[in-house]
């Protein structure tokens, strides 16, 4: 995938944009890259074009502080989409990519023509969840190394750990370019964010792909929310890292998600 930076802020940000048509605007979660969302291409149609962004303290783009709230990595998202002069698009988030895409609908609503989250909760942190993040927090200055290692495997359905060696040996090889404060800054960041359910609730081309067996987000309690809001919900028989877990059903999920939004101009 071709990959750019665009100068924002001061810093470079990094991305990837790939194919020609109908844009399709891809964030990855907390330690990953965008290079997270290569099985999409070839496996979606031609029409799209693909755009992947490495967020703030990520892969390719420096950090910018020590706090990237949602609000501040939606708007440098922003910057990226605005510099390539696209004013609506369909956005996948996962994980973290979609505490962000969130904040984007909710800012820019006319934009985002479809969203997608993937393993990933419209909901804020709880407190229980604001302790374990500053755990890890603490975790991370005491040994960048072992927290990485940990917190890598940790996404992942238990049974399928040490069947997937080989892709997590590769996603911690891509973690390692997070420093310490591009963790830090995220974690902060993800613990402050905005309660979104409304947000969500509100899109009208919304869709949630949930692992049932994710060991990050509780899938019982968040299926009861979205039946409840009547957010529509597919689910992946595995963990937290659905496109590595069960890739083709996942791809092919998203595939039928974008098949079925309305066509979009530049």
């Amino acid at each position: 995938m071709p990959k750019h930076t665009i100068s924002i802020k001061g810093i470079p940000v990094a991305y990837s944009d790939s194919g020609k048509g109908i844009a399709v605007v891809c964030l990855h979660g907390f330690l990953e890259t965008k290079s997270m969302w290569n099985p999409l291409l070839g496996a979606l149609p031609k029409k799209y074009r693909i755009i992947s962004i490495d967020l703030l303290g990520h892969g390719d783009t420096p950090c910018l502080g020590y706090v990237h709230s949602m609000e501040l990595m939606a708007e440098i998202v922003f910057k990226v989409l605005s510099e390539l002069r696209l004013r609506s698009y369909f956005v996948i988030g996962h994980s973290m990519g979609g505490y962000v895409s969130l904040e984007m609908l909710y800012n820019k609503p006319s934009s985002i023509k479809g969203l997608l989250m993937l393993n990933s909760t419209p909901l804020d942190d709880s407190d229980e969840k604001k302790i374990e993040r500053d755990r890890a927090i603490l975790a991370v200055k005491s040994s960048r190394t072992h927290f990485l290692g940990n917190a890598i495997e940790n996404l992942f359905a238990p049974y399928n750990i040490s069947l997937y060696q080989d892709q997590i040996q590769e996603i911690l090889l891509n973690a390692k370019k997070t420093s310490i404060q591009g963790i830090v800054a995220a974690l902060e960041g993800m613990k402050i964010r905005k309660n979104h359910l409304e947000t969500l609730k509100n899109c009208h081309n919304a869709r949630v792909i949930l692992g049932e067996k994710d060991p990050v987000l509780n899938y019982e309690s968040l299926q009861e929310i979205f039946k409840k809001n009547n957010i529509d919900l597919d689910t992946i028989p595995d963990g937290h890292m659905s496109l590595v877990e069960q890739p083709a059903l996942t791809v092919e999920m998203i595939s039928k998600f974008l098949k079925r939004l309305p066509a979009l101009g530049r």
